[in-house]
C-alpha cells in the first residue's frame, strides 16, 4: 500500500509545479499594459508648445512618481519639433494603483508643454532637456487616426484671433464631424463657447454639422451633442436637419424635437 501513496505523492507534487508558474506570470503581465485612455486634449492643445504624433520608446522611471520616455516624432500638428527627431517626454504617476499610462512601442498623439518649475522637477530634468505631457499628464490618445488628426491641424494652424472667426467655426465644425469621439465632442464644446455663433456659422461650418448629424456611424451621444448645441445656440440653418430626425423616430427623436 505503500507505493501507491507514494506515486500519488509524486504525481501531486509535478502537478503543483508546474501550475504555480503560469499563476505567478499572470499579475506580471497585466501590469505592463498601459492605462485605456488620457483625457482632455483640446484645450491644452490650443496652448502647446508641441501637438505631435510619435512611438513611445525607452520608457523609464525616474522616481516613485516620476516617468520619462523618448517619443519618436512621425507628424507635427504644432510646434517647431521635427519629423524623425526624438523628443524626451515626461510625465507623473500619482495613483501606484493605476497602470502607467504610455507603454514602450505604441503610437500616440501627445500634447507637450514646457516643464513644471518646482524644485522637484529640476532634481529630475537639471538640464531642462525635456517636455511635460500638458494637461497634468493627461493631453494624449492613443492609435489617432488620420481623419483626425488632419481636422486637429487645421484647426490648431489657425491664430487664436481666427479661432472664434468664422473660418475657426468651420474647423472645429469639421473637428466635429470627423474627429474621433473624445475630441469631436471636445469640438462641440469649444463651439458652444463662442459668442454670436449663429451669426458665424457659415456654409462649411453648416455642411459639417449637417453631415455629423445624418451619419449612423456616429454614435447616438454624439449627435444627440450636437442637436443640444443647435437648439441651445438657436442654429437656425440646422432646424431642417432636426425636423428630419424627429420625423424619422428612433433613438435621436426626442433630442431631435427638442432642439
Amino acid at each position: 500500500m505503500a507505493r501507491p501513496l507514494i506515486v500519488c505523492g509524486v504525481l501531486l507534487f509535478a502537478h503543483v509545479a508546474v501550475a504555480q508558474p503560469a499563476a505567478r506570470a499572470t499579475p506580471a503581465a497585466a501590469t505592463e499594459k498601459p492605462r485605456a485612455a488620457g483625457g482632455e486634449l483640446l484645450a491644452p492643445a490650443e496652448d502647446a508648445a508641441h501637438v505631435v504624433v510619435g512611438t513611445i520608446v525607452a520608457r523609464r522611471q525616474l522616481d516613485l512618481q516620476g516617468w520619462s520616455a523618448e517619443l519618436a516624432i512621425e507628424r507635427v500638428l504644432l510646434g517647431a519639433a521635427q519629423p524623425a527627431v526624438k523628443l524626451r517626454i515626461a510625465w507623473e504617476e500619482l495613483a501606484p494603483s493605476r497602470a502607467v499610462r504610455f507603454a514602450s512601442g505604441e503610437r500616440a498623439l501627445v500634447v507637450l508643454e514646457p516643464l513644471p518649475n518646482g524644485s522637484l522637477w529640476m532634481t529630475r530634468f537639471p538640464k531642462r532637456d525635456a517636455w511635460a505631457v500638458a494637461g497634468r499628464g493627461e493631453a494624449f490618445a492613443r492609435m489617432p487616426e488620420a481623419s483626425s488628426l488632419d481636422a486637429l491641424q487645421r484647426y490648431l494652424a489657425l491664430k487664436r484671433p481666427q479661432r472664434g472667426a468664422p473660418a475657426g467655426i468651420a474647423a472645429l465644425a469639421n473637428l466635429a464631424r470627423r474627429g474621433s469621439e473624445p475630441l469631436a465632442q471636445e469640438a462641440l464644446t469649444r463651439l458652444g463657447a463662442v459668442s454670436a455663433l449663429a451669426q458665424k456659422l457659415g456654409a462649411d461650418a453648416r455642411a459639417s454639422l449637417s453631415a455629423l448629424l445624418a451619419d449612423p456611424q456616429r454614435s447616438d451621444a454624439l449627435r444627440a451633442s450636437a442637436l443640444a448645441l443647435a437648439g441651445r445656440r438657436k442654429l437656425s440653418a440646422l432646424t431642417p436637419d432636426a425636423r428630419s430626425l424627429a420625423s424619422a423616430g428612433g433613438g435621436l427623436a426626442p433630442a431631435a424635437v427638442e432642439a
